[in-house]
């Protein structure tokens, strides 16, 4: 359904009127499903169009569209995904099937290939006319202006065809010497050159699953014309919308494809390859006039690939590489699962190479007479869980090559050891930069920060020529290739090295300031504020200091200078540079530039202009008491239209258009959450305090709509480690990942401090007990808050310091510890199942913060741990300790669990079955969201205990009998 409506309307928007009640309501966790969230904004080009998704917690959610000349929103019940034509004649999308649809499927048990695809949808801006297409499975529409795109249909096994079709007249592709040419392929020891035909023997029923494929649409709805091809298994279109190349598959006896390339312009579908075998990986350039894609001609489950290269202009095709290229190591051949890309030129293909694998051989023993194992050996450079985790990945590896075509000749970039090759200037650069980590690899299960050495990769030859050695991974190539940039981690400071020479220099050295941050409490080495972007060609980079942007001539000739005018320093401003085109890579001397501000002290933003030809011009044009974080700038491409989402703890981030050319110009189109002013809210403030060494220290204070300093509330202290530079951040209901709702409980009747923690390495414990205690008692000197009711939460890093705070003192009457850490001594010796890596790096270097391995500081390992004073501990705990947790393993939580039940302490323990560290599942995080409230108002509210806590879930009872039941209060 689709419905259009106007400014005009008295309600809100396009949202349903709601009554204005006197009183106001709790929120809990029936209300989480209708909250609702703005996703996916994105403005049309010229800045006359702008869209966006509103999306409830649970439920269907609306693709909004909003005309900014004509005040007028279209609704689109259901669509996500959108995006506009590259000239704005119509924008295209999702839509999903109806959520109630779909549940009732799954409570029928159906396949999930029988539940109803997504449609397409079409909307004709001009036209204010909707059209709908069914199965919609993809679609692609092109960057630059055209008014064509493609989509495809949901895929279908294919069934068996008797006999591949025959091309159509149209569809023949160049004679046949032309297509077998293969000039830059060299054969390695004298081997005769394979032929481009079908090289397979007799035909063979192919193995593996069978092939899915469907139709595809090619579709230009402005001119009402759609071309349909059956059949195809992948498709591209050019960035220009000129080309569309795909691959059709067909099934005989044996796989067949056909690659086609359909002209846009002339509307004319061409047949440029058709062989037996499987063809895939099909890409085009930027300009439609290269195409490419790898083609086996093997039956079996292991295939050997060849790259085929087609200038479209001359409809020639050619095979360009396969294992027999001389360019190729021995014995590797092309990837099958590497990607096919070109430069912007179109004058580089750059593919992927990987040794080849063995083929098949048949398998003589039965599962049951088979050794499974996994050796691990001291020496290996990765962990066996690692390479475990990685294996599918390892084995899909390729490394890339070059195809320059009008040289015909190939060069290889990447080797085992020398990866991860970046090309300067979108594929344009002379060079590259690649990394080599083999050598530090073992060190990364305790020391993950990695160092790595730097090659300059030539890539016209593919000469690799080490650029650095053993530096910090904070490396990178400029724009243009002129520079390696990078950052020395034992003078603190910026360098650059030519790469036409590889002098190094240093770039930073001179300027009286700090590049790098000299706050971090965590035992890594200093890490810089970062860069912002460099100027057209390789001129400038913009750098930041704490609070300021330098822009620095990495050529050293002129004298760097502070873009920001040394505002931020100051007057405590936070600088950033804001990109506000995904397309940007670089900026040019004359453009604009956006700038955004956070207030260091009183956490308001603010948004500056700026341009590096106007050294004079720095200019406010906005601020506001709202967050930066998610300020959320999108502007219209060739337009200064903005759309900014400013909010704070009161203010839901809707959205507001206006103009770069003047800010007091505003509109605010989105009105998502109007049922906000039905419930009761709250406020927050920033509060300051003396820590126990007598450092000052800050946090917010969120306190309930309509506080009475008269009363007596009381308070939850919820903490990571700083939080107080989101003192403007909204916080919307919804059900829990792992931590609580702060506005909730606040709606509730709840004071919650959000205390900010500064860290001494060696004794993370402490530091929290010194901040977080201390904020705790400065604020219990307040007669508003209850003493003798106040709890404690944290969630992962926030759960192991609840878990050691309640060790240490008793002034917190309930705690909820998420994923927490009891054990540091077994812990350290643990694994991070997301990864496969060694907990060891999280305690030497990381987050946990002790600064030594476990044998040099085996003390501040126990000191540290909860678990080894759990016998101190009088605060019941509620732990939440996931079995599928890849961070945190749940046994840690397991261990304190069984600790404090031996010592017949209060405790209970939630295992949401295979679900993460985070909780993922809405069941779950529903579930989580009212045990915990359940738990904390029983000994912050003094309300009765469900049966979970009173009675547990017997196993027996376990999906039969949540316990959320609360006995009704005796009389």
């Amino acid at each position: 359904m689709m419905r259009t409506l106007f400014l005009l309307c008295a309600c809100s928007l396009f949202f349903t009127c709601y009554s204005q009640n006197t009183s106001k309501k709790e929120i809990d966790h029936h209300v989480y499903d209708s909250w609702n969230a703005i996703n996916n904004l994105i403005i049309s080009p010229l800045g006359n169009w702008t869209s966006f998704e509103v999306n409830p917690n649970k439920g269907d959610g609306n693709l909004f569209i909003y005309n900014a000349t004509l005040n007028r929103y279209d609704t689109l019940n259901r669509g996500y995904s959108a995006q506009f034509s590259p000239n704005a004649e119509y924008i295209i999308f999702k839509i999903k099937a109806p959520l109630d649809t779909i549940r009732k499927l799954k409570i029928d048990k159906k396949k999930q290939e029988d539940f109803p695809k997504d449609t397409l949808g079409i909307f004709l801006l001009g036209k204010n006319q909707l059209i709908k297409k069914e199965n919609i499975k993809s679609f692609k529409v092109p960057a630059d202006s055209s008014s064509w795109f493609v989509w495809q249909k949901e895929k279908i096994k294919e069934k068996p065809l008797s006999v591949a079709p025959k091309p159509k007249p149209e569809e023949k592709s160049t004679d046949k010497k032309k297509k077998e040419k293969c000039s830059c392929r060299k054969s390695k020891k004298n081997t005769p050159p394979e032929p481009v035909k079908n090289n397979a023997s007799t035909p063979t029923k192919p193995k593996g699953k069978p092939k899915e494929v469907s139709d595809i649409f090619i579709t230009n709805p402005v001119a009402e014309k759609t071309f349909t091809f059956s059949q195809v298994s992948e498709y591209t279109l050019s960035d220009n919308g000129k080309t569309v190349a795909y691959i059709k598959l067909t099934t005989d006896t044996t796989d067949s494809c056909h690659v086609y390339w359909f002209n846009t312009a002339s509307e004319k579908n061409t047949l440029l390859f058709s062989e037996k075998g499987i063809a895939k990986t099909i890409a085009t350039d930027k300009s439609g006039n290269h195409a490419a894609f790898i083609f086996s001609a093997d039956t079996g489950n292991v295939k050997y690939f060849s790259l085929y290269y087609s200038d479209l202009k001359k409809n020639e095709i050619k095979k360009v590489a396969d294992s027999l290229s001389t360019e190729i190591p021995e014995k590797w051949g092309i990837s099958e699962f590497g990607k096919l890309s070109f430069s912007e030129s179109g004058n580089r293909l750059f593919f992927e190479t990987s040794p080849l694998l063995p083929k098949e051989k048949k398998d003589t023993l039965p599962d049951d007479e088979k050794t499974k194992v996994d050796v691990w050996n001291w020496q290996d450079q990765e962990l066996q869980t690692q390479q475990l985790k990685k294996l599918e990945e390892d084995r899909k590896k390729g490394y890339k090559a070059c195809f320059h075509i009008k040289e015909n000749r190939i060069v290889q970039l990447e080797n085992q050891t020398m990866r991860n090759v970046y090309i300067s200037n979108k594929g344009e650069g002379l060079f590259g930069i690649g990394y080599d980590n083999n050598r530090y690899k073992r060190e990364y299960s305790w020391n993950a920060i990695g160092q790595r050495d730097a090659y300059l990769v030539d890539v016209n030859t593919g000469k690799a020529t080490m650029a650095l050695e053993n530096k910090s991974p904070i490396i990178g190539i400029s724009n243009v290739g002129k520079y390696i940039l990078w950052f020395n981690t034992l003078n603190n400071n910026w360098h650059v090295v030519r790469t036409n020479d590889l002098k190094d220099s240093c770039i930073t050295c001179g300027i009286k300031t700090s590049f790098h941050r000299d706050d971090i409490d965590v035992p890594t080495p200093p890490f810089p504020y970062g860069m912002a972007i460099w100027t057209e060609n390789d001129k400038n980079i913009l750098l930041y200091d704490k609070y300021d942007i330098w822009v620095v001539d990495p050529s050293g000739k002129e004298k760097p200078y502070s873009l920001t005018q040394h505002v931020g320093a100051k007057n405590k401003i936070f600088f950033r540079f804001q990109k506000t085109n995904t397309k940007m890579d670089w900026i040019n001397l004359n453009d604009t530039l956006v700038i955004t501000g956070l207030n260091e002290q009183t956490k308001e933003a603010s948004i500056f202009l700026t341009s590096i030809a106007k050294k004079d011009f720095f200019e406010k044009t906005y601020d506001c008491k709202c967050n930066i974080n998610t300020l959320g700038i999108v502007k219209a491409e060739h337009n200064n239209t903005v759309a900014i989402r400013p909010m704070s703890f009161t203010q839901y981030p809707d959205i507001i258009l206006t103009s770069l050319n003047d800010f007091n110009i505003q509109q605010k189109i989105s009105n998502a959450n109007p049922q906000q002013k039905e419930y009761l809210w709250g406020s927050v403030e920033l509060i300051k305090w003396k820590n126990f060494k007598n450092k000052e220290q800050t946090g917010l204070l969120y306190k309930p709509e309509n506080f009475d300093p008269n009363k007596k509330y009381p308070m939850l202290v919820y903490f990571y480690e700083k939080f107080s530079d989101n003192l403007h951040q909204f916080h919307s209901p919804r059900p829990s990942h792992s931590t609580i709702g702060i506005s909730e409980y606040t709606s509730s009747g709840y004071l919650v401090f959000v205390p900010d923690i500064s860290y001494q390495i060696g004794y993370p414990g402490k530091s929290a007990y010194d901040d977080i205690v201390s904020g705790t008692q400065h604020l219990m000197a307040d007669n508003f808050v209850d003493k003798n009711k106040i709890g404690l939460q944290g969630q992962s890093w926030g759960g192991y310091q609840t878990a050691y705070l309640i060790t240490q003192t008793n002034i917190y009457k309930a705690a909820m510890a998420g994923a927490p850490v009891s054990n540091m001594t077994s812990a350290y010796g643990g694994i991070r199942w997301e990864s496969g890596n060694s907990r060891m790096t999280q305690y030497e270097h990381g987050q946990s913060r002790i600064g030594k391995n476990l044998w040099e500081a085996r003390e501040l390992y126990i000191q540290n741990s909860p678990l080894f004073f759990a016998d101190k501990v009088n605060t019941p705990l509620l732990i939440m300790a996931n079995d599928n947790d890849g961070a945190v393993p749940w046994y840690q939580g397991i261990e304190y669990f069984v600790a404090l039940r031996r010592l017949n302490k209060p405790v209970w323990m939630l295992n949401y079955n295979g679900d993460e560290h985070n909780l993922t599942k809405y069941p779950n995080r529903v579930d989580l969201s009212i045990r915990m409230k359940q738990f904390f108002d029983h000994y912050l509210m003094d309300k009765p205990a469900p049966e979970w806590m009173t009675n547990g879930i017997p196993a027996l009872e376990k999906g039969k009998n949540n316990g959320l039941k609360i006995p009704q209060e005796k009389k």
